[in-house]
């Protein structure tokens, strides 16, 4: 075990171990698994909650403070992209997209294509793909990768952590940006209507029931969910509707977890070691993004086209640079990354702040109590 604070872990491991199940607060922990996935390793970054293992989020993905933000979703997703390429020139480092053709790839492709000259992306960016990747996006594929962008397969892609010359850049926690995964959850438990009841105590404790029917929520309610909204930045705002109460779950406690997922990949006895945010990172974990996220809660989604409008901002940026506005009315959220990697087996149980990982079980000693 090793003294390196840990950044990531799979929950199950101790879920499933009765090792934990009489320490103090086991039964909340359990309780807040019962309705929301038990694989995340959950982390709170606004530093309201202190969960029992992960007391504190990874430095670059602290919540920002909040501050008024007048800038679209374009600006900001184009200002990023010329951002990691500034980066990786000055580092001399290639940028490698990994693409699976969902919306959260194709808005990074996207962005690079509208914010860099064709130059650059010729000689600073590939993209990893695969089969799949073009059928899920073949518009993207024959009218901006094929022509534009070096493109290699994402086949065995964990050969790219082991090298020093690459960026790797990925799509993950845009859904948090915009709170997706819980919504589709009460959509399909409560119907869409629901989503914009208020976010009031009782609609809350549906929404809990609705995810865990059988399980006991109570002290997930009051000692996880309340404090939330609480202490947010806008408490008024969050309780307006009851999606913006599973947003800021989302968004605060779901980050972290997300970042980190596909590096379990990564097997223990690897020479390189990932230097997070440096070259791993995420096109969405900028500051940047989570501000324009809490100023603009009433553009997440196109309401008239229920789920088929979410992310709304994304399909509109994506929509942008393909001849037809097929992918736009007709594109629904799947879970892409997942099929990408689909295969690979996860080495790592554990990985820690100075990035090396642990395929050994989660131990006891590491528990704390919720704070």
């Amino acid at each position: 075990m090793q003294d390196s604070n840990i950044l990531w872990y799979r929950s199950y491991n101790i879920l499933n171990n009765p090792e934990f199940h009489e320490l103090q607060d086991f039964q909340l922990y359990k309780h807040f698994h019962d309705a929301f996935p038990g694989g995340i390793s959950a982390v709170d970054r606004s530093g309201t909650i202190k969960f029992p293992v992960i007391q504190e989020p990874f430095e670059p993905l602290k919540l920002p403070e909040y501050e008024k933000m007048s800038m679209t979703y374009e600006d900001v997703c184009l200002q990023n992209a010329e951002r990691i390429m500034d980066k990786a020139k000055n580092d001399n480092k290639k940028i490698h997209i990994m693409y699976s053709g969902g919306i959260d790839s194709s808005l990074v492709v996207a962005a690079f294509f509208l914010a860099c000259s064709r130059e650059d992306i010729r000689d600073w960016v590939v993209v990893l793909l695969d089969y799949r990747s073009i059928i899920e996006n073949p518009e993207m594929y024959n009218e901006v990768l094929l022509p534009y962008f070096n493109c290699k397969s994402s086949a065995h892609f964990t050969k790219y952590f082991l090298r020093d010359d690459v960026i790797i850049v990925h799509g993950e926690c845009n859904d948090q940006l915009f709170g997706h995964g819980l919504d589709n959850v009460i959509v399909m438990k409560l119907g869409f209507d629901f989503m914009y009841e208020k976010g009031t105590d009782d609609n809350i404790q549906k929404v809990l029931e609705a995810f865990s029917p059988d399980g006991y929520l109570e002290d997930v309610h009051e000692r996880i969910v309340t404090p939330l909204i609480d202490n947010a930045y806008d408490p008024d705002l969050i309780r307006s509707e009851i999606r913006l109460v599973f947003w800021w779950m989302n968004m605060t406690l779901k980050f972290q977890n997300v970042y980190y997922r596909m590096q379990q990949c990564r097997t223990e006895d690897s020479e390189y070691k990932l230097k997070n945010d440096d070259t791993f990172l995420s096109f969405f974990t900028h500051p940047s993004l989570s501000l324009w996220s809490m100023n603009n809660t009433d553009k997440f989604l196109n309401k008239d086209l229920k789920l088929i409008g979410i992310k709304w901002p994304s399909k509109l940026l994506i929509d942008s640079i393909l001849s037809s506005r097929i992918y736009l009315n007709n594109k629904r959220k799947v879970g892409s990354l997942g099929r990408l990697v689909k295969g690979l087996r996860g080495e790592a149980r554990i990985i820690y702040e100075d990035e090396t990982v642990s395929t050994e079980k989660i131990s006891p000693s590491v528990w704390k109590a919720f704070t």
